[in-house]
């Protein structure tokens, strides 16, 4: 496995360099010519876990479009460049604690005018799944879905499975959403999404788990801009998750002058249950590295952040602190971050994140850099 690893790896190594000239001689009508990847090479140190460096890309193969229907796939792999420590970072390597390598994604797509639809394995991004790429694995889902692009975007689709770092045990294996969700077995998830410059409004059904409908909006006034958020969730059918009854309700407003930025949020759960969880990051306003206001699970769950982000040219550092309470739990969390756009193709990231423990939740120091390379 190592030694495909490396030649995998390699491969896009040559690739990154030589695709610019070989786009240039060789023209859009070859293969080459729809041809991308990238390359991430990243480490972690989080309490718990010894310092894990990893390396990582994708290769990702697109057909010629013909009359409409064009197919992809993409080839992604991990190394641990065979420094594997005794504790390595789960988030990083997934239960097997090493590197892999998976078919990420394979779909075949139709597309016509402002409509396209594709099946198979799929990179996506919605309030309650999506691909959550701040590790070396994104998520990634099987299923179908349609779109249209018009004035008001539309979204249809049905999600059956999901591989990546948040889908637990071996990352690289697409597993059936019940099996990531810990229930027996169901049907995975229909949804539907429509979006209006800004606004937008999801609902998902989770067979057998909960439905789910999740409402966004912005406004805009010179230099500030005040967002809010709902999001509802009631148990369905045989509830297999438990009783799920929350309403979780979130305001952002934010200040931007020049290249200063500063941000105040906060989510307040006013249902019965706690915040209703994600298959990914979650769609909460007040989500930081680590803390958000689904994990606390408390029907009284109380989240709130400021935030202060500077840019000069390519490079923005920013803080951002956070307080998250629940009975019985209350955290602090604070995350210093930076990051680089080196050039069009290359940019870098480096975090630290401490979260206090202050009662009934766990001290813990994360940090992380990435740096990624796309052609």
């Amino acid at each position: 496995m190592k030694l495909i690893m490396s030649l995998i790896l390699s491969g896009v190594a040559l690739v990154a360099i030589a695709q610019d000239s070989l786009r240039t001689k060789l023209g859009a009508g070859n293969y080459l010519a729809h041809l991308n990847g990238e390359l991430r090479l990243g480490t972690i140190k989080s309490s718990g876990s010894d310092t894990t460096f990893a390396l990582g890309g994708h290769l990702h193969f697109d057909t010629p479009e013909y009359h409409g229907l064009m197919a992809g796939v993409s080839f992604y792999g991990v190394s641990d460049l065979g420094v594997a420590p005794d504790r390595p970072n789960e988030e990083f390597f997934g239960s097997k604690g090493c590197g892999g390598l998976f078919v990420s994604q394979a779909f075949v797509a139709y597309k016509h005018k402002n409509f396209e639809l594709e099946g198979g394995r799929l990179s996506l991004d919605t309030p309650h799944a999506d691909s959550d790429d701040i590790r070396m694995v994104p998520n990634f889902f099987e299923g179908v879905l349609a779109r249209y692009e018009g004035e008001v975007k539309v979204t249809l689709g049905h999600l059956s499975k999901m591989a990546g770092w948040e889908s637990g045990g071996d990352i690289y294996r697409f597993k059936p959403l019940y099996e990531v969700a810990g229930t027996p077995k169901q049907n995975g998830i229909t949804l539907a999404g429509l979006e209006y410059e800004e606004f937008a409004l999801w609902l998902y059904r989770i067979d057998e788990i909960a439905d789910v409908a999740y409402a966004q909006g912005s406004w805009q006034w010179g230099e500030i801009t005040l967002s809010l958020q709902l999001d509802m969730a009631n148990d369905i059918a045989e509830a297999l998750a438990g009783t799920i009854q929350s309403r979780t309700a979130g305001i952002l407003v934010e200040y931007s002058h020049d290249a200063l930025a500063m941000s105040v949020s906060c989510n307040k759960e006013f249902g019965d249950t706690g915040s209703m969880w994600s298959f990914g990051g979650g769609p909460f306003f007040t989500s930081m590295e680590d803390l958000t206001i689904d994990a606390l699970g408390s029907s009284d769950a109380l989240a709130s952040t400021i935030g202060v982000e500077y840019c000069f040219g390519s490079v923005s550092i920013g803080a951002m602190y956070g307080v998250f309470k629940s009975d019985p739990v209350e955290a602090k969390e604070a995350d210093l971050y930076a990051s680089w756009e080196i050039d069009q193709n290359m940019k870098a990231q480096l975090l630290y994140a401490g979260v206090d423990n202050i009662k009934g939740y766990e001290d813990k120091d994360i940090f992380r850099v990435l740096l990624n390379y796309s052609f």
